[in-house]
């Protein structure tokens, strides 16, 4: 009954909100579900869709991107799969690479009639650091491209420090950096071109202040 992230779509002049459960699950409130009394349903929300199959704990990450096509397409991150990596040290005090415990970036549709699976990437580890537990999801134009040629990016944040650009659409890691502390907590993330220069700057919120990042 908990949602820790939320998106709202207008399709076809009704409403669609996308939930981020904490169990690791992605919930979509159907457009017309809404009660226009809090007391009319438990919980003030409608009835809601079937949710997506159970993903791994998560929740907190969540994004979305409305297509033309009357669809809307979902990123939700998840701190490990449903059979993470074994995180325990072995003996020496070092992990091995086969131990990562790496968090998961999942790709769903929603059409009306529910949600479809997509494509899912097991973050790729950095020697004993693994991309645990993603906190946080955008979706971008960040990195510019030919005319005519626009390419979203995704980007990744985690309670770990990392902060991964990948492809929208094919989910492979463009660039990639590490930041003390955690980072782009509950999608606390925001692309713009704040200084005028006419290129995209990326900044994220994260447990020791906000970072910038800046195109060279």
């Amino acid at each position: 009954m908990t949602q820790q992230a939320i998106r709202a779509h207008v399709v076809q002049g009704s409403p669609v909100l996308v939930l981020g459960c904490p169990g690791g699950r992605v919930r979509v409130v159907q457009p017309g579900a809404m009660a226009e009394q809090s007391n009319q349903f438990a919980h003030g929300l409608g009835s809601l869709a079937t949710p997506s199959a159970d993903l791994g704990f998560g929740g907190a990450a969540l994004a979305t991107k409305q297509m033309p096509n009357d669809t809307i397409r979902i990123w939700f991150g998840t701190m490990y799969g449903p059979t993470p990596h074994p995180a325990q040290y072995v003996t020496g005090g070092e992990l091995q690479p086969g131990e990562l415990a790496t968090g998961e970036v999942h790709t769903m549709t929603w059409t009306s009639s529910g949600l479809v699976p997509g494509a899912t990437k097991k973050l790729s580890p950095i020697g004993n650091r693994g991309g645990y537990a993603v906190a946080g999801l955008a979706v971008a134009d960040l990195l510019p491209e030919p005319p005519g040629q626009q390419v979203d990016e995704l980007i990744v944040c985690t309670l770990a420090g990392d902060v991964i650009v990948l492809n929208a659409d094919t989910l492979v890691e463009l660039w990639r950096a590490h930041v003390p502390g955690a980072v782009g907590a509950y999608n606390s993330i925001l692309v713009a071109d704040a200084d005028g220069d006419d290129t995209q700057e990326l900044y994220v919120c994260g447990s020791l202040g906000i970072w910038r990042f800046q195109q060279p």
